[in-house]
């Protein structure tokens, strides 16, 4: 008799918010602020050493409860979490470095909440943000290449269809097991009006000389200006530049990590540690492949990644 698995078990406060807020608003980052302010709201620990020190192994607990629940994780990886758990931390720690601690923890923590509150608000808007930015991409006619589900994406599409602007998207197959096939991103597509064929990974160098652009968003921007994003994104990037086909990224600054990879296999142990190359699921595409990035806290050349993000994690 075949004996199931236990259910995954949520065992606080914030990892319930965790749960809650990312199935509700279909975002790990916005859920991710929630959960970590919830365990901020109500920690017992009456130093802001003591306060820093409960957000570690929290972190590590998030990262948990998401592998547990895939309706949570949607197919992605863990990696836009570690993200968006260590902008979180940098936050709390320049709270504390900026406030005297004579004055109290519970100013301090109310502190926190009040920044807590304007990251999860600026998440919120980033995909009206990021759409807006993006607006002078469009033209009627152009043919856009897509890869991979990406919300993000999808939602400055759908802006510019809701603008008037006439264009086509060709989507490719997709093929990992995990999260939305190109059948389903083409659906959704379809859905908003938007004009959408299918093709396999393999017929991107054929159909790279009809399309104006590539359109992709990612799972991390690491500090190089480089993406972490469903596998096959790094071929696209490689036959884009080939044909001199700019390559776009839409992506939450939420994404961004204070991470440098040497080598490729050095982005991909920042998901797993034991790479099997027989069950890859992102890959990395270096910043020499990609044209500009267009992010909710405004456009980037990869090259400007590295000092935003020195400038950002400054204490």
């Amino acid at each position: 008799m075949e004996v199931s698995s236990p259910a995954p078990t949520i065992d606080t406060e914030y990892e319930r918010v965790f749960a809650e807020e990312a199935r509700k608003h279909k975002s790990l980052i916005y859920a991710a602020i929630r959960a970590l302010a919830t365990l901020v709201e109500g920690s017992k620990s009456k130093t802001c050493q003591g306060l820093i020190k409960d957000l570690e192994p929290a972190c590590s607990r998030l990262q948990q409860v998401t592998t547990d629940n895939a309706d949570i994780i949607g197919g992605k990886t863990v990696l836009t979490l570690k993200a968006v758990c260590a902008i979180y931390q940098n936050m709390v720690n320049k709270v504390v470095s900026s406030t005297d601690e004579s004055l109290g923890i519970e100013l301090i923590k109310q502190k926190i909440h009040e920044q807590s509150h304007i990251l999860a608000q600026h998440q919120l808007s980033s995909k009206n943000r990021i759409a807006q930015t993006s607006k002078t991409l469009f033209r009627d006619g152009m043919t856009i290449l897509m890869h991979g589900y990406s919300s993000v994406v999808l939602h400055v599409l759908i802006k510019a269809v809701q603008r008037g602007i006439k264009f086509n998207v060709i989507v490719t197959e997709g093929g990992v097991p995990k999260g939305k096939t190109g059948q389903s991103v083409k659906e959704l597509l379809e859905e908003n009006k938007i004009p959408a064929k299918l093709i396999t990974n393999a017929a991107v160098g054929i159909i790279m000389p009809k399309v104006d652009c590539i359109f992709v968003g990612c799972e991390a921007v690491l500090e190089n200006g480089g993406i972490v994003n469903k596998i096959g994104t790094f071929t696209i990037g490689l036959v884009a530049k080939t044909f001199q086909k700019p390559f776009y990224v839409f992506t939450e600054s939420f994404k961004f990590m204070k991470e440098f990879p040497l080598q490729l296999d050095d982005a991909l142990k920042l998901v797993d540690s034991n790479i099997n190359i027989e069950k890859l699921e992102v890959d990395y595409t270096p910043p020499e492949y990609i044209t500009l990035l267009f992010t909710s806290i405004g456009i980037f050349t990869p090259s400007a990644v590295s000092d935003e993000l020195i400038e950002f994690f400054a204490n």
